[in-house]
């Protein structure tokens, strides 16, 4: 267990680095895609089980993850729901490794949600999500779509409980699991 818990710590401080490292590059990106919005309206879109399918993502090791991402399904009402908006900047902020930025761009484009160069945000951990919330919620008029659900490959749910109260106490309208649900079923 003592060996576990050092491998545990060394990826967590890996992925802080990386946090440091890169996501100076997603905080220019967000600033372009904002230079670059149609009016006051900003939407923050989610991916996984939120646009995406990830729920029933393939456990199959022998398929690289670039593959599973690639044919990932689209939620028909969500897709309906994003790709109707008019006049509001969309930008997707998902928690995902950054090694697979190019792969989601084009899995975005080929489902046809990307509509700029400038609108793909990604984070290491869903917590990492409120400093972009955070930084816009009291300038616009935010929406924010995500389900900020785990855990779905073993059937029991769970939900990132402290962060959602975190979201409710912002200015911002929020739809979360249960909208996203009742909008794909």
């Amino acid at each position: 267990m003592y060996e576990r818990e050092k491998i545990n710590n060394v990826k967590n401080k890996i992925n802080q680095l990386l946090f440091l490292l890169i996501n100076p590059f997603f905080e220019l990106v967000f600033t372009l895609a904002l230079c670059q919005k149609k009016n006051s309206k900003i939407w923050l879109v989610d991916i996984d089980n939120t646009i995406a399918d990830s729920a029933n993502f393939s456990s199959n090791k022998k398929i690289s993850n670039f593959k599973k991402l690639k044919e990932l399904t689209v939620l028909k009402g969500s897709q309906k729901l994003i790709t109707e908006l008019t006049d509001t900047t969309v930008i997707y902020l998902t928690a995902r490794n950054y090694i697979y930025y190019f792969s989601t761009k084009t899995w975005l484009k080929n489902n046809n949600f990307l509509n700029s160069p400038f609108n793909l945000i990604l984070v290491l951990h869903p917590k990492q999500k409120l400093f972009y919330l955070k930084k816009i919620a009291y300038l616009y008029d935010v929406t924010y779509i995500d389900d900020l659900s785990f855990n779905h490959e073993t059937g029991i749910i769970e939900f990132y409980s402290d962060l959602i109260e975190d979201i409710k106490k912002l200015p911002i309208v929020y739809y979360d699991y249960d909208y996203i649900k009742s909008l794909n079923h």
